[in-house]
């Protein structure tokens, strides 16, 4: 409402007013304490227990993550055991026997075997990776028993040749 707007009665009363009464002392220091008061009172205690709440739950949850992150490599790990379990005796064996072995083959012959272990270990490498990342895929599991047999097989084709080569000129 504009200043002509006003009825008379009205307008002569405003008019009347002195233009400013100044308060006898300032008020402002007293209005400005009890909002700072009033902001920090009230909602301070609730903050800070709402991030204590958000807190211990962050931490929790961590904490179930990685309880959980743990049994399952520890799930992954003994599955890979099993796997390999029935594999590992023959490995052993062969890595014992490979030095004498090698010895009644031809170089050639030899050189072929090893650069086949080492392809067959490289993919058992990577398949028990492949099992770990995925230890529910029957795949996986059973590319690796697969390689892991044909590592068996190359270590007995390997010992039949040097039963077949007999002595060599080097053991004379």
């Amino acid at each position: 409402m504009s200043h002509q707007e006003r009825p008379d009665w009205l307008r002569k009363h405003l008019d009347a007013l002195p233009p400013a009464v100044p308060p006898d002392r300032d008020l402002w220091p007293g209005i400005r304490a009890r909002l700072a008061q009033r902001r920090r009172g009230r909602w301070m205690p609730l903050a800070v227990a709402a991030s204590l709440v958000i807190s211990l739950g962050a931490a929790l949850f961590a904490w179930q993550a990685h309880q959980e992150r743990l049994g399952e490599a520890e799930r992954v790990d003994a599955l890979l055991a099993e796997i390999q379990a029935p594999y590992r005796q023959g490995r052993a064996e062969h890595q014992a026997r490979w030095a004498a072995l090698r010895q009644t083959l031809d170089p050639d012959t030899a050189a072929v075997i090893e650069r086949n272990v080492a392809i067959i270990e490289a993919a058992s490498a990577a398949l028990a990776d492949a099992v770990a990342e995925a230890p529910d895929s029957a795949l996986a599991r059973e590319l690796l028993t697969r390689t892991l047999m044909r590592e068996q097989t190359l270590y007995r084709q390997a010992a039949l040749l040097s039963l077949e080569a007999g002595p060599t000129t080097r053991d004379i």
